[in-house]
């Protein structure tokens, strides 16, 4: 864990709600996230966890499959909610973004 994660997630949860998704199973992200202290902390909650069940599969210019989170999915299922004027997306592979903006 990053040193002031936590202080990092309680500032962005008095303007946003906040969504973990994870490329590995539900089983994985819910052991980890409460081991990092996420699903209980008193200062933020989260508002959704997702697992590699809600990613997709997408055809490079390489021709290389790629697996990604496409946001899209959250749009569309919550759009009184969330769209893509009022999400901002963290994650450390490339790939992911593919097909957001």
């Amino acid at each position: 864990m990053r040193p002031y994660l936590h202080e990092f997630l309680t500032a962005a949860y008095a303007e946003y709600d906040m969504i973990i998704w994870s490329a590995t199973s539900m089983r994985w992200v819910e052991l980890k996230m409460g081991q990092l202290g996420f699903l209980n902390n008193p200062n933020y909650k989260i508002t959704a966890l997702l697992d590699h069940q809600a990613m997709i599969s997408v055809q490079s210019h390489s021709g290389r499959t790629l697996e990604c989170k496409p946001l899209g999915l959250i749009w569309d299922q919550f759009p009184e909610f969330y769209n893509k004027k009022n999400t901002i997306m963290f994650d450390d592979l490339k790939r992911n973004f593919v097909m957001n903006p």
